[in-house]
């Protein structure tokens, strides 16, 4: 399912190709970090280190992320298979509940796909930053390594085998977490759904307030990505000696136990 997102807000990503909106970044200038704190989803190890080639050891910074995450990943317990589910396990996750940590900590295996299309809410910006699709029974999970929606996590939640109930979560979150938060946005005068835009058929939930459900869809062919080739994506961030954003997230979905190839419901639509 591609651009699970519940409504139009000032945070507005990449739409359908068809709706012909330009995505936006957001920019904040640079801060200084202390030791130990996190700038978003990422630890700080030492605050007199730079992004400079030169004079950052990435070494040091992805030994120092890999420690917290080792803790995410013994939370234990059963795959999320709601949107509640998942709310309960960001609320039960050690400290700092990161997008990152919530990753690592899924049981394992995890069945993922992963497609490369630029046109979604959590658009890819090409094969080597794939938007991934964590699929567990009745829900699906999306990420993004990088770019605009690196901080998001997305769900469609089934409610028939052709139709889901959409939400979203924007990290770093300050626990706990609501359970109707996947379905809120932030203040916002503009009513029209963004996910309307390419899941046709949306109606509000009949029990969830400010939820909505629609048709799902699946990632178009065009645009698919083998497990195979995910893995050399992510093995590259080794040959590379890598800690971006990108490479974190992919360690975060690949280093913790077994990975699997997933798929979608044929019967559902391909998306853009």
């Amino acid at each position: 399912m591609s651009g699970l997102f519940p409504r139009v807000s000032r945070r507005t990503f990449a739409w359908c190709d068809w709706v012909g909106v330009l995505a936006l970044t957001a920019c904040s200038p640079a801060t200084e970090t202390a030791p130990g704190e996190l700038l978003g989803d990422e630890l700080v190890v030492d605050a007199g280190m730079h992004v400079d080639a030169g004079a950052r050891s990435d070494a040091a910074l992805g030994a120092a992320n890999a420690r917290p995450l080792a803790a995410c990943a013994a939370l234990g317990g059963d795959a999320p298979r709601t949107i509640g589910e998942v709310v309960d396990r960001i609320n039960a996750l050690p400290a700092p509940g990161t997008l990152l940590c919530f990753v690592a900590s899924l049981p394992r295996p995890l069945s993922l796909v992963a497609s490369s299309s630029p046109s979604s809410a959590q658009p890819s910006s090409g094969r080597n930053n794939p938007r991934i699709f964590i699929v567990s029974g009745t829900l699906s999970m999306s990420v993004v390594p990088d770019g605009t929606g690196r901080n998001l996590l997305e769900f469609g939640e089934y409610v028939t085998p052709l139709r889901s109930t959409k939400g979203e979560l924007a990290f770093p979150l300050t626990r706990p977490v609501a359970h109707d938060q996947p379905y809120q946005d932030p203040p916002d005068e503009q009513t029209v759904t963004l996910c309307g835009l390419c899941h046709t058929g949306q109606t509000p939930h009949p029990t969830i307030t400010g939820a909505f459900v629609s048709d799902a869809l699946r990632p178009a062919r065009t645009y698919e990505m083998t497990l195979a080739d995910v893995q050399k994506v992510r093995a590259d961030c080794d040959t590379l000696q890598s800690n971006t954003p990108r490479c974190e997230m992919l360690r975060a979905l690949f280093d913790y136990g077994e990975v699997k190839q997933g798929a979608f419901d044929e019967a559902i639509k391909q998306g853009f």
